[in-house]
Formats: C-alpha cells, structure tokens, sequence
C-alpha cells in the first residue's frame, strides 16, 4: 500500500506532510547520537562544590571567633590537621582531647560542635511566669536540659529585691 494512500484517511493534509517532513529530516541521523551533553562534573565550580564534614581532635581551650589547629580522628599519615575556625561557642577545656566536628565551605573549614567527657548535662525546671491566682501565687515552669560545656555561675537575688 502507498504512503499517500493514507492521505485523508486517518490523517489531516497538513499533519501527514510535518510527519513526512521530521522523517526526511532525521533520516540518516545515527542511532544513539548525543544532540547535546549536560556537564555532571561540577568539582571546579565554587557554586556546585560539596560541603566536607570531619571527625576530628583538639586540645586547650578555643575561643569565639578564632581559629584553632584540629587532627583528623583516625588519618595518622600527613596532613592530617587542617586549620579550622570557631563561630559558635566559647569553649574552656584543658586536660583532655575534645572531639568535634568540623564542616568545609568554600574552601575554609569551621567549628559544628565540640564534645568531651567531661561535658555535663543538666536537666532542671524554670520559673517563666508567676500569677495571683484564687489561691495563691502560681508558678508556671519550663522544664530544661543543658549541655554544659563551661564553668557554671551562680546567680543570687537578694531578699530586698522581694517586696
């Protein structure tokens, strides 16, 4: 049967010469040929880089907005110390090896959070609010945990501050 036999029949006029039109048009074109090519390897590209997260060590106390010397936990051949810097907490310690974590952007490594053994947790309740109600005064708390990374202080409020 001839292709222009269909002509009308299940085909409109104008449909049947854009089919004949992207036949001639590809015919010839090899089988699998790539028209294009989307890059996958984006290393060099600062916008595309992956974030790098570490497990490493430090000693002695790290101060806010400094930069301290950390080892990699685990990679005993060199280099295994980067220079990484801390944006979040004061931190005192000075007799033992603290682990942290420390993540890379860009090209420059920073302080996630820093953990010890000696670190204490405390779980306690807060007064938020007092009320006078029916009966007497009312106390509503929050209860808290804290994670103790320095020394506590003591805070004391004078009788004289009560009337």
């Amino acid at each position: 049967m001839a292709a222009d036999s269909f002509k009308g029949a299940l085909l409109g006029p104008q449909l049947y010469d854009k089919i004949k039109a992207t036949i001639a048009r590809v015919d010839g074109t090899p089988v699998g040929g790539i028209a294009s090519r989307i890059p996958t390897d984006l290393s060099g590209d600062v916008a595309f880089s992956p974030k790098v997260f570490r497990v490493c060590t430090f000693t002695g106390s790290w101060a806010i907005n400094s930069a301290k010397t950390v080892t990699f936990r685990g990679v005993t051949s060199t280099p295994n110390t980067v220079s990484a810097t801390n944006l979040f907490l004061e931190f005192t310690q000075t007799t033992s090896t603290v682990t942290c974590a420390i993540a890379k952007d860009g090209t420059a490594w920073y302080l996630i959070a820093p953990t010890s053994a000696e670190r204490k947790t405390i779980q306690a309740s807060v007064i938020t609010n007092v009320s006078l109600g029916a009966s007497g005064l009312q106390f509503t708390k929050l209860d808290i945990k804290i994670f103790e990374t320095v020394s506590s202080s003591v805070i004391t409020i004078g009788t004289t501050a009560c009337n």
